[in-house]
């Protein structure tokens, strides 16, 4: 099966998540997730790490959302993410879009504006289909 295959589910489960994260976050939880785009902002981070640090980033709003079958569904196709994720994200230096994404999903779930956390989704997700088009 190609990427391209597992980007569009993850896409279907993340766009629900995120609207779900908006609804149920706690302070606490947007606090996390603020922590962690802080350390993706880090221009030196090593690759690897950054890719990891944006999964833990999509796995909190999954944890947010509180729905477990989304959650397992992501676990199971955990390696085809980060290989979806390596294929699409240019360097940390590089990626000022994916950033802003994911600040505007942030603030969306900070603000409990699901409305807004879907179309900030929407966005992150059809930024990375299109890249694994081209």
């Amino acid at each position: 099966m190609e990427l391209q295959t597992y980007a569009e589910l993850r896409s279907a489960i993340e766009v629900q998540a995120a609207r779900q994260a908006a609804d149920r976050a706690t302070e606490d939880e947007v606090k996390e997730l603020t922590a962690l785009l802080k350390q993706l902002d880090d221009d030196d981070l090593p690759y690897h790490e950054a890719l990891e640090i944006d999964f833990r980033f999509h796995r909190k709003l999954l944890e947010i959302a509180g729905n477990p079958l989304m959650q397992n569904i992501m676990e199971v196709i955990y390696e085809f993410v980060l290989t979806q994720m390596a294929r699409t994200t240019p360097s940390q230096r590089e990626n000022q879009l994916g950033r802003r994404l994911h600040k505007a999903i942030v603030v969306a779930v900070r603000d409990h504006d699901p409305d807004a956390a879907e179309r900030a989704m929407q966005q992150h997700m059809q930024a990375v289909l299109k890249r694994l088009k081209a």
